[in-house]
């Protein structure tokens, strides 16, 4: 069942880059091995899932999975993305895998940082397998007021779409990206909002060809694109899809959005002999 869930399909041999080996060997979790890319990015100024995704949607060798990334501040503005691969066979060696990180679009250098055997168990399962933590009660809960709190849903024929979007923006979430799976369901949701007067907070994307365009130039897509005509897959393939669209439209929004606050900044600072901007 691991193998099946993590295999991905197989590439023509003309996609798979000259700086990376291809491998035909077994999908097997207990060969497994991940490792940490640290990207460099060409552009200061980019955000760090434009390294990610860059190297994410490269034609890679079949056993090559994405797992996700983290941003790491190296100061002077600059950003370096930690992307985390899972080789499934065990066979890519790092060397190839940096050359072909390297090569992407908008990726300065790149290099592995970190390289450790999985043992047949994925690590985020590995954190169910343990007993439980205690926690202390009570509970201190750490408050961070300049974060803001976004919410993606997929939903078909809701059954109180309003009631359930009142509650959550009572609730303090503040921005909604609702996918809709028919065009009938696209049509509701467009009418509650309006009637909420949330248009400035929830988002409703539509299906269609756009949005299958957008899915294709995710990371995710070559996991989940197979399950996408799979009776037993695809509202969950679809689930999938969406939340990572979401989340890469977010971070562009907040990336734009600090760019223009720094630019803001810039612009009232100038021509202050001293001042710490």
């Amino acid at each position: 069942a691991l193998r099946e869930a993590n295999a991905l399909p197989a590439l023509r041999p003309e996609d798979t880059p000259p700086t990376t080996k291809a491998t035909t060997a077994p999908l097997d979790p207990e060969a497994a091995v991940e490792m940490w890319v640290e990207l460099m990015p060409a552009d200061a100024s980019a955000p760090p899932g434009a390294a990610y995704r860059a190297v994410a949607t490269l034609p890679m060798p079949l056993d090559l999975e994405w797992r996700g990334y983290a941003p790491k501040a190296f100061g002077f503005g600059v950003t370096a993305t930690i992307a985390t691969a899972r080789s499934w066979s065990g066979q890519v060696p790092s060397e190839d895998l940096e050359a072909a990180c390297a090569a992407a679009p908008g990726v300065q250098s790149a290099r592995v940082v970190r390289w450790y055997p999985c043992g047949g168990l994925c690590p985020y399962d590995a954190a169910w397998q343990r007993p439980a933590l205690p926690l202390p009660s009570p509970l201190p809960l750490p408050t961070f007021p300049w974060r803001r709190l976004g919410l993606v849903t997929t939903f078909r024929e809701p059954p109180d779409l309003r009631a359930w979007l009142q509650a959550h923006d009572r609730g303090g979430v503040a921005a909604f990206h609702l996918y809709a799976d028919t065009e009938t369901d696209e049509t509701l949701a467009r009418g509650v909002v309006a009637a909420l007067g949330l248009a400035g907070k929830a988002r409703v994307i539509g299906p269609g060809p756009a949005l299958r365009a957008a899915w294709a130039a995710l990371p995710g897509w070559r996991r989940y694109a197979p399950h996408l005509s799979d009776p037993g897959g695809a509202v969950m393939a679809r689930q999938c899809l969406n939340a990572e669209h979401a989340m890469a439209e977010a971070e562009r929004a907040l990336h734009l959005e600090g760019s223009a606050r720094e630019g803001d900044e810039e612009e009232e600072g100038e021509g202050t002999p001293g001042d710490p901007l």
